[in-house]
């Protein structure tokens, strides 16, 4: 059997065109659209302690690598690391919580972006949390955070930090100005 040549009188859309011809009947859509309830977030764990992460949050995880110290500056500011042409601070918070954890940091958290990125050293990648549990007390928490921190969630029997990263690196580094 021998297939008949493709018609070549046949006229072809634009690309442009092919992709804007669509246009849906909006009553038919709203049966695929469901507004769900349930609130997701991504998180990281640090010695026991999650810590959110804000939807809008702009973040990378990089492979750990060894950070070029700066003198005189605290155990928990590990240095500066190269980004892609740009010089990030690394921190570990950890240290900075005196959080006790064996684990050496295998990767780092990249948060934020432009001149207010900083890399925090992590040792779980961050994951889903459902935050639709919300507590209605925080923890204590070490005093360095408590002011940053807003709420707090229940997940797996975890209580989770809903922390602004931006204004504790801008104290943290502040103090590390003085």
């Amino acid at each position: 059997m021998e297939l008949a040549p493709e018609d070549s009188s046949a006229t072809l859309l634009s690309p442009t065109a092919a992709l804007t011809r669509f246009s849906a009947n909006p009553g038919k859509l709203e049966v695929y659209h469901t507004v769900s309830e349930h609130r997701q977030r991504y998180g990281f764990c640090i010695g026991g302690m999650g810590f959110l992460l804000a939807t809008d949050e702009t973040v990378e995880v990089v492979e750990f690598v060894s950070a070029c110290p700066i003198p005189n500056t605290p155990l928990w500011f590990k240095g500066m690391i190269n980004v892609r042409g740009n010089l990030v601070p690394v921190i570990e918070l950890k240290l900075l919580l005196d959080i006790e954890v064996n684990n050496l940091a295998k990767w780092i958290l990249i948060v934020g972006e432009g001149n207010k990125t900083v890399g925090i050293g992590i040792d779980i990648l961050p994951h889903v949390v459902d935050t639709e549990n919300e507590v209605d007390e925080l923890p204590p928490l070490p005093e360095i955070i408590q002011k940053h921190v807003s709420t707090a969630v229940l997940h797996e029997k975890d209580i989770w930090l809903d922390m602004n990263y931006e204004e504790l690196f801008a104290d943290l580094f502040m103090k590390l100005d003085n």
